[in-house]
């Protein structure tokens, strides 16, 4: 900002330009550099009128070297995006996923969730299921991945709506028909660039000789990761927990109890006495991001294990 001309470099160029990744070299804080572009102007425009001025001159004169040194950018380092923030700025900038893929942060939790099977390997299973012997007949499969097209249409045999998705977990594609009450249903979902996890059932289409997959139920991942949440195994140093941790555990948690909840297993691990034991706690508990944060820091930022 100091070098260029403030007016051909403006603060709308200057922040499609973080936001497409091109500072990442000078700052990878993508998120703390955009909060602090209306700062990087106000010194910029300070430091040109100074010159305009001969201030830096005329302090030079005197030898006062410090009162020459420019005021440095201050940054935020908690304003910095998480991935999700990043590819979409990326994606609305320059049209594609550059610098990683949406489903990079997802996938080993979708694995969990679609019972540890890709599109490729769901796929594969596919071609080698049997042709049903009596029509109707389906198979259920869960399946996820990133949207990477969504159409949406009537039928015009019975004027119900229908949506097509393409889903992508970078081991494949599969597409995947949302039709009548789910297609209404879900239609906020189904958009290109979300996450989603499918429920669905594979029919045998006879005219074509395939597989179909329909969809019955659908999940946006940044919400299922802790709605489909059954257990929650923690494991934790014992030694750096502190002394009044069962209190305020209790207390944490009892606000939290949700007979739809996910249960919650806590390992103590004491290296000193080479020791270790288990405790299940009684109940189940509603779990969001928040909520598990908390529980990581009263903790002490213990392993966690996720089961689905």
């Amino acid at each position: 900002c100091r070098r260029l001309d403030l007016k051909k470099l403006n603060r709308k160029t200057l922040e499609t330009l973080i936001r497409a990744g091109s500072f990442d070299n000078i700052e990878p804080n993508r998120g703390a550099l955009f909060a602090a572009v209306e700062q990087a102007i106000k010194l910029a425009e300070q430091h040109h009128r100074n010159r305009h001025q001969g201030q830096g001159d005329m302090f030079g004169l005197f030898g006062d070297s410090s009162r020459d040194q420019p005021p440095s950018l201050i940054m935020n380092p908690e304003e910095a995006w998480d991935l999700r923030q990043t590819l979409a700025e990326e994606k609305q900038t320059l049209g594609l996923f550059l610098s990683a893929h949406p489903i990079d942060e997802a996938r080993d939790t979708l694995l969990q969730i679609s019972r540890g099977r890709n599109l490729a390997q769901l796929q594969e299973n596919m071609e080698n299921w049997q042709r049903p012997t009596r029509r109707g007949d389906s198979i259920e499969v869960i399946l996820a991945g990133v949207v990477i097209e969504a159409r949406s249409m009537v039928s015009k045999k019975n004027g119900n709506p229908m949506i097509f998705l393409t889903i992508d977990d970078r081991s494949g594609r599969q597409e995947i028909g949302v039709f009548g009450k789910a297609a209404e249903t879900y239609k906020d979902l189904c958009k290109a660039d979300n996450i989603l996890i499918i429920h669905g059932k594979a029919d045998y289409n006879y005219y074509k000789e395939e597989w179909r997959i329909n969809a019955e139920t659908i999940h946006d991942y940044y919400d299922a990761r802790y709605s489909l949440l059954q257990k929650l195994d923690f494991t934790v140093n014992a030694e750096a927990l502190a002394d009044n941790i069962w209190q305020t555990l209790q207390e944490t948690l009892a606000p939290l109890e949700d007979t739809h909840g996910a249960r919650i297993s806590i390992t103590l691990q004491n290296t000193s006495i080479n020791a270790q034991g288990r405790l299940h706690l009684p109940a189940a508990y509603r779990i969001d991001h928040d909520n598990l944060r908390r529980l990581e820091h009263l903790l002490a930022e213990p392993q966690v294990r996720r089961h689905y």
